[in-house]
């Protein structure tokens, strides 16, 4: 899908991907800056449409944040990975926002076939700052 919406953007301004699964959005957002075209998911039933300016979007979470979607998506639970139990997104997504180190480490994750080490500590750190309840101490 990604590589067409790529060769697409040499001869239209405008690409429309229409998907209603997160992995393509989470993806889109991550590759948007690679995409020389204004870029739009379309959404929805045939009553009720939704387009999501994945550009916009993109700029308004930041690059840094956009980088790291892929790899928090994947160990958050995504379409071939299970979620983590009685975890949402919402909850781990902020708090990759509010933490640089989760933010690097997420960007990192991927990167190559072996987890570096520092990788491997600040995810195992995001893990049980996730399932921390707030009186407790957050370290594991």
């Amino acid at each position: 899908m990604f590589l067409h919406a790529k060769h697409a953007a040499t001869h239209y301004k405008t690409i429309i991907l229409v998907a209603d699964d997160t992995d393509v959005l989470i993806i889109s957002l991550h590759l948007s800056r690679t995409i020389d075209s204004q870029l739009f998911i379309r959404r929805g039933t045939k009553v009720r449409v939704r387009m999501i300016d994945v550009g916009k979007l993109a700029a308004v979470l930041g690059l840094e944040f956009c980088s790291a979607l892929p790899g928090l998506h994947a160990w958050s639970g995504c379409d071939t990975v299970s979620a983590l139990a009685s975890q949402g997104k919402i909850k781990a997504l902020k708090l990759v926002q509010a933490n640089d180190l989760y933010l690097q480490a997420f960007t990192d994750l991927g990167s190559s076939w072996n987890v570096p080490t520092d990788v491997f500590n600040s995810i195992q750190a995001f893990t049980c700052q996730l399932y921390a309840r707030k009186h407790e101490d957050r370290r594991c």
